[in-house]
């Protein structure tokens, strides 16, 4: 590897460690390579900022070479001079020599971590942290999908971190919901339909009045988050089967209200199980109300229990709305 890859592979590496990172606490704003702020964190790779004011210090190491005692030992020293932070981590994406191991846990104040190679485990598990994230919100997602948004924001955050950018939580959280979302256009009576467990671009007419406030009357049907570009425009993805009222309250005091209906995607549901068991055998039938059949012949158990529990979350997660009559191939 030369020069220019290896400094590429280098800050990849940084920047998908910050992803990684990025579910697991009440951060609000993140920078990557925040130096071009002040001097103070020259030797600050990844600044977290939280809501009290605190701050966290991350330092990233990557490379071919077993990590040495003294290298680790010199880069932790670094992490801990920097100043005062709530944690100071030391993220060494590789092997350490036999003297480094006895310091690959803790430095003085410095959490020091080890993330095995090769690089694509880290992408593995970033992708794995955006799955757990997209179902805790409730979106339908697959694997593949989980791995092409990973690389989609690692290059995002690629793009600004040369300068400096600082990214809030809802700009990222919007990044990664929007590769995905399917433009939609509310009708002319204001009425809405979104699938169960689809993310869409919900984007209203909004004129000249200015936007003072966003809604929700029930947020166990829908969860929405703004877009981080278009003014009014929202991320929404539907949660659970039923109808509530979105309002946009503008500057005059006049207000716009859309009824969202979210119902099962049944389409959604066929798709997922075509690109994620391709040789199952199943038919979807809508039944009653909030019901759905599956029938069919599926090649394992595994394969079983995933078609059962993609198609609980089309009916909201409720058990007793899943007939399931589906059989394992012998």
């Amino acid at each position: 590897m030369d020069g220019g890859q290896a400094a590429i592979t280098g800050f990849a590496v940084q920047i998908a460690v910050a992803v990684l990172d990025s579910f697991s606490s009440d951060w609000i704003q993140l920078t990557i390579e925040p130096s071009s702020e002040t001097d103070e964190f020259t030797k600050v790779d990844i600044l977290w900022r939280f809501p009290n004011g605190e701050v966290e210090f991350t330092q990233v190491k990557q490379s071919k070479n077993a990590f040495g005692k003294g290298m680790i030992q010199q880069w932790a020293e670094e992490i801990q001079n920097t100043g005062p932070a709530r944690v100071k981590r030391l993220v060494l994406v590789g092997s350490p020599s036999a003297g480094g191991i006895g310091i690959t846990s803790k430095f003085r104040d410095v959490t020091v971590e080890i993330i095995p190679p090769p690089f694509a485990v880290l992408l593995d598990a970033c992708a794995h942290r955006v799955r757990k994230y997209l179902e805790e919100t409730g979106f339908v997602t697959t694997s593949t999908q989980c791995e092409e948004i990973t690389k989609f924001l690692i290059g995002r955050l690629l793009l600004d971190a040369k300068d400096g950018r600082v990214w809030d939580r809802m700009q990222l959280e919007s990044a990664i919901w929007r590769p995905f979302a399917a433009p939609l256009i509310p009708s002319s009576d204001r009425i809405v339909k979104i699938g169960l467990g689809r993310l869409v671009v919900f984007t209203p007419d909004i004129d000249e009045r200015g936007l003072r406030e966003i809604n929700l009357d029930r947020q166990d049907v829908i969860q929405f988050k703004l877009h981080d570009t278009k003014p009014g425009a929202l991320y929404i993805t539907g949660r659970a089967p039923g109808v509530c009222n979105l309002t946009y309250t503008f500057s005059d005091g006049s207000v716009s209200v859309y009824e969202l209906r979210v119902a099962p995607d049944f389409d959604c549901l066929r798709s997922i199980i075509r690109e994620v068991m391709p040789t199952a055998n199943v038919s979807i039938i809508p039944g009653l109300g909030n019901l759905i059949i599956v029938k069919g012949i599926v090649q394992s158990a595994e394969d079983a229990d995933c078609l059962y529990r993609l198609a609980q979350v089309q009916v909201g997660g409720h058990q007793n709305n899943v007939v399931f009559q589906v059989k394992i191939k012998r």
